[in-house]
C-alpha cells in the first residue's frame, strides 16, 4: 500500500514539475513576445521618426529648388531687361547718329 502511495505520489510530483516547466515556458514565450512588440514599436517609431526627417528634408529641397528657380527666373529677366536696354540705347544712339547726319546735311544746304 505504501508503494503504491508513494508511486501515486511520484506520478504527481513529476506532474506538478511538468506543468511548472509548462508554464515557465509558457512566461518565457509570453516575455519574448513582449520584448519582440516593443522591439517592433520601438521600429517603427524610428521609422516614423527617420519619416518624418525626410520629409521636412524634402520640405527645404523642394523650398531650395523653389528659390533657385525663382533666382534663375529674375536672372533671365534681368538680361531680358538689359539687352532690350542695350538695344534702347543703339536704337537711340541711332537716331541722334541720323539726325546729326540731316542736321549735318541741311547746314551745309544752308551755306
Amino acid at each position: 500500500k505504501l508503494q503504491k502511495e508513494l508511486k501515486v505520489e511520484k506520478i504527481r510530483a513529476n506532474a506538478f514539475k511538468q506543468h511548472a516547466t509548462m508554464a515557465s515556458k509558457a512566461e518565457v514565450c509570453r516575455a519574448d513576445a513582449a520584448e519582440r512588440d516593443a522591439m517592433f514599436a520601438l521600429e517603427v517609431a524610428c521609422s516614423s521618426a527617420k519619416l518624418s526627417k525626410l520629409q521636412k528634408e524634402l520640405k527645404v529641397e523642394k523650398i531650395r529648388a523653389n528659390a533657385f528657380k525663382q533666382h534663375a527666373t529674375m536672372a533671365s529677366k534681368a538680361e531680358v531687361c538689359r539687352a532690350d536696354a542695350a538695344e534702347r540705347d543703339a536704337m537711340f544712339a541711332l537716331e541722334v547718329a541720323c539726325s546729326s547726319a540731316k542736321l549735318s546735311k541741311l547746314q551745309k544746304e544752308l551755306k
